[in-house]
């Protein structure tokens, strides 16, 4: 969404942040739209296990800041009251999200005046509920002496008004100019987020006709090369285009961060980065809609942080983010088997010590091992498997470290096909680590589309990178990037606003296209064409 709205730029606004561990935190709100929550992708970044990886927004609308709750888990509060809609904020507000406490403050003199509210840093997760507790009953009755003394207000301002005062007709006017502000105001927001969703419409579309026609004009009659990890030879003539409008996906609020096609099924296994013990069935149908509710799938086992999922044959796979060392001990990886019609897994193994493995075998990722995630460190976020028989391999997507502006790909070699997937089983393919020009974006999902015969990329900024457009790719698979047909050829914007983390090419009832689910508990379509 543009950084600017009205033409205004925002003016000087600070965050104090209370956490629940009584440490305190402040950031500055800049750009016209600033996430809340606990997710790498929100610009204030919240640690705190009851906010949402996006809890809720600040928007700046060219006059005054509002607040929107994202579906955050337990809800947004402001000044003790929750919030059902966008609501605008005053100098010293203090928000609520989980159990930690932000305090809005604005630069003296500007718009959005002083609410009157102090805030007080909390002593520990007692002291803070206990305060809260005692600030929601006063503000209560604060706010029911408030609304006892306007009516009061009210009544004696239409008193006047029917009196016969020559001051009738101008308390009349000022009464009716102060409704339309009220009106002004609700509506504000309304028109920002309109403004901006034409903005990233029509940018869409005009990505979306610029790359069909290059890609028509510039691919044709061009050859694929046959070399290792080439995906079985010629390119598909097929294409994408048509990306549809997002939706929310129906039954809850899911942080989905990555989905793979069903084998025999009308369905999509997506995973939640807030879930590790669990992946997500959603059936769609040959719109590419969903078609009915989502069923949460026990795993039996934890993946930390987990972000990507892949089938490799008739097995699954989901990874973590394998960012932290603990991912060594828990499982970064797990392998089961999924039966859609009873929407059960079996067989379940949980592959650990895969971190030391790369870090070990990876001579790109060693500098990079004691940074966190944060820092630019290993940061997993996509998975996906070669098809290729001749030369099998699982395919992780990197968000983390970036090297030379370019994203990282590790391409791992299973040794056995036929034997179950182990660490054992795994080895490391040549190049140990391929660099892919995204812009430089990073990988936040990777999958294989048979029908195009390339894998598709999903970018978007790096974690140590402010956030940017979500970007879709098509790359055959090929470690040489000298050659330019090799390269990764850029597709489509992808609606920001959803936070795409997740990609599956699907086939329902004879009907193909490119499903994708986001962060933001939505999903999205792309069809393919013929060119």
């Amino acid at each position: 969404m543009s950084k600017k709205q009205n033409g205004h730029k925002p003016t000087e606004a600070t965050l104090r942040i209370a956490l629940p561990t009584g440490e305190t935190q402040k950031r500055k709100v800049t750009g016209a739209e600033v996430h809340i929550g606990s997710g790498s992708h929100s610009e204030v970044r919240i640690s705190d296990p009851d906010v949402s990886a996006t809890h809720a927004m600040i928007v700046f609308d060219g006059d005054d800041y509002s607040i929107a709750d994202e579906h955050g888990r337990g809800g947004t509060f402001v000044n003790g009251d929750p919030i059902t809609k966008p609501r605008k904020l005053a100098h010293g507000d203090v928000i609520c999200v989980g159990k930690s406490q932000i305090t809005f403050k604005r630069k003296h003199g500007a718009k959005g005046a002083s609410s009157g509210v102090e805030t007080k840093a909390p002593s520990g997760n007692g002291g803070y509920e206990l305060e809260k507790r005692e600030k929601h009953a006063k503000h209560k009755k604060h706010v029911k002496d408030k609304h006892n003394g306007k009516a009061n207000d009210h009544a004696l301002i239409a008193a006047v008004a029917t009196s016969p005062s020559p001051n009738g007709a101008a308390e009349a006017e000022r009464k009716k100019n102060k409704a339309k502000v009220k009106d002004k105001e609700n509506e504000r927001i309304k028109a920002a987020r309109v403004r901006a969703w034409g903005g990233i419409i029509a940018t869409v579309l005009s990505v979306v006709l610029t790359v069909t026609i290059s890609l028509l004009v510039t691919r044709m009659g061009g050859t694929q090369s046959n070399g290792a990890g080439a995906l079985g030879g010629a390119s598909s003539s097929k294409k994408l285009a048509g990306l549809s409008d997002s939706r929310k996906i129906k039954g809850g609020t899911f942080e989905a961060s990555g989905a793979v096609a069903v084998s025999d099924a009308n369905g999509i296994l997506f995973v939640d980065d807030s879930k590790p013990d669990h992946v997500f069935y959603m059936p769609v149908n040959a719109l590419g809609e969903q078609e009915g509710p989502v069923i949460p799938i026990p795993l039996g086992v934890s993946v930390e942080n987990p972000e990507g999922i892949t089938r490799f044959g008739k097995r699954y796979m989901v990874t973590g983010s394998l960012s932290t060392d603990a991912s060594n001990e828990s499982g970064g990886i797990a392998v089961f088997d999924f039966d859609a019609p009873t929407q059960t897994v079996s067989n379940v193994v949980a592959l650990t010590g895969v971190r030391k493995f790369l870090l070990d075998n990876v001579p790109e990722l060693k500098a990079w091992a004691h940074k966190s995630s944060v820092d630019g460190g290993l940061n997993v976020e996509g998975i996906a498997v070669d098809p290729d028989p001749a030369h099998p391999r699982v395919v992780l997507g990197l968000r983390g470290p970036v090297l030379n502006g370019n994203a990282l790909v590790v391409p791992i070699r299973i040794v056995d096909r036929h034997a179950p997937l182990t660490i054992q089983n795994l080895a490391m393919d040549e190049p140990n680590a391929i660099q892919l020009n995204l812009g430089g974006q990073a990988i936040r999902d990777i999958q294989y589309d048979s029908q195009l015969r390339t894998f598709l990329i999903i970018s978007g900024a790096p974690e140590t990178e402010d956030k940017t457009d979500f970007t879709l790719w098509e790359w055959n698979g090929e470690a040489n990037q000298a050659d330019e047909q090799s390269r990764p050829k850029q597709q489509a914007l992808l609606n920001k606003k959803m936070k795409p983390e997740g990609i599956a090419p699907l086939r329902v009832s004879n009907q193909s296209f490119v499903f994708i689910v986001g962060d933001s508990s939505s999903y999205a379509k792309i069809d393919y064409i013929a060119p």
